[in-house]
């Protein structure tokens, strides 16, 4: 709190409390009511000790008599109420000032610092008036902003007061934010309504008739609705790639990655990098079980996970398998449930090691696989082949590359703010 309380020197709260003990002004037993807050460290002497400069913030504490300057080690022996619990009834007000601050001057340029809650709205008077020039609910939003000013001057201001400046803060942010940067809107107006996570439509679905690309025909309230559906969808998560050494998200074109998918494959095909290798079930269906020969290629195709890059066993029970074939790439999408299966082989020889042992010897005392003696490993000559199948690419990629990511597009068009747990202003200290 006490860098952003810069933005603000005092808070204006009514925060009643019954006197547990008597102190100078302050009598055992009688109800007072905190009406000034003053966020750094106090300089005047506080009113209840008569020390002249008492440790920590001070508060103004309305009695019959009139206003008492307090610090807050004696704050919280007449009433209980500690520093954190005013530094949270304060913080709405911090965050408006912090809000205020940004739409006056933005973030490039220094700090701005208002005395009173009252002159951070009159600030935001100034600055709504200038943004919502020609916008069409404009004249709406500075109504609102007079109505609430002038609670604030009479101290009739209550906590739904300020969760509807922050809504109205917002709404000033996105228009500023998209008059400035009208490429940037445009790329997170298109992100959030081709999000391709499939949950994202049930958040972008009550978005679809808002005039997203003219933001200046855009209510308050639409504004609040579209950043409740940029803060849900960035929350959810993109499905993992089934193809992690190529990211579709890094391609300007669906061809684009589906030439790069095809060039990965086929170097790890080419220089014999096995991945998922299915070697060892081959060493083991020709010498170690009772299958019976000839093989199909159902026999082979049984071991495979996809992505699979695999050595294929250098004898003519395995070279003759029509692997490539319709029917074979039929079987692995139905059985790995995948649109499209991809293949690609190399006639150019490797040598992948395998273990010779029956598999039943291969498992240690705590059931894991033990290592091979040396006797027991053997190198086979193979010929690689490689099955993929494509991640989904999307539309959406190139904006969000283009802009940072999906995240910085999914990201509210910032305003300074302070995440506050919140104690309203109004409402009595309990205790």
């Amino acid at each position: 709190m006490a860098e952003k309380a810069q933005a603000l020197k005092q808070a204006q709260v009514m925060i009643p409390f019954v006197a547990r003990r008597s102190k100078a002004g302050v009598t055992e037993g009688e109800q007072y009511i905190i009406t000034t807050y003053f966020l750094y460290q106090g300089r005047e002497a506080c009113d209840l000790c008569g020390r002249p400069h008492q440790t920590g913030r001070q508060v103004v504490i309305d009695t019959e008599a009139g206003g008492i300057r307090a610090g807050s080690d004696c704050l919280h022996q007449v009433s209980g109420i500690t520093p954190n619990y005013m530094d949270r009834a304060a913080g709405d007000q911090v965050n408006l000032a912090l809000r205020v601050r940004s739409l006056a001057l933005g973030r490039t340029r220094g700090p701005v610092s208002f005395e009173t809650t009252q002159e951070a709205l009159e600030q935001l008077q100034k600055s709504a008036t200038e943004i919502t020039r020609n916008t069409r609910h404009g004249e709406g939003v500075l109504k609102e902003i007079n109505a609430i000013s002038d609670k604030f001057s009479s101290r009739n201001f209550k906590d739904a007061d300020l969760k509807r400046l922050s809504v109205l803060t917002d709404h000033l942010a996105y228009l500023k934010d998209a008059r400035e940067n009208p490429e940037l809107h445009r790329a997170r107006v298109a992100a959030l309504r081709g999000d391709p996570v499939p949950e994202a439509s049930k958040h972008t679905e009550p978005l679809a008739s808002y005039p997203l690309e003219t933001p200046d025909d855009l209510t308050a309230d639409q504004v609040a609705a579209v950043k409740a559906a940029l803060s849900a969808v960035s929350k959810l998560q993109m499905p993992g790639l089934r193809n992690p050494g190529v990211d579709p998200r890094d391609h300007e074109t669906r061809d684009a990655y589906m030439t790069d998918l095809r060039a990965y494959y086929e170097r790890l095909v080419s220089e014999g990098q096995p991945l998922r290798s299915t070697i060892q079930a081959q060493y083991d269906m020709v010498h170690l079980s009772s299958m019976r020969f000839p093989l199909s290629v159902f026999d082979v195709l049984g071991p495979f996970k996809l992505p699979c890059v695999t050595g294929i066993y250098d004898r003519p029970d395995f070279n003759n398998l029509p692997l490539e074939g319709r029917e074979a790439l039929n079987h692995l999408r139905v059985t790995h449930r995948a649109g499209q299966v991809e293949f690609h082989a190399s006639g150019r020889k490797h040598t992948q090691e395998v273990r010779t042992d029956h598999p039943k010897r291969r498992a240690g005392p705590d059931g894991r696989e033990r290592p091979a003696a040396s006797d027991d490993r053997k190198d086979l000559v193979c010929w690689f082949i490689a099955y993929w199948t494509p991640d989904p690419w999307h539309h959406a990629f190139p904006i969000w590359k283009a802009h940072g990511g999906r995240g910085e597009l999914l990201k509210f068009p910032g305003i300074e703010s302070l995440p506050v747990s919140r104690a309203a202003p109004g409402t009595a200290f309990p205790g």
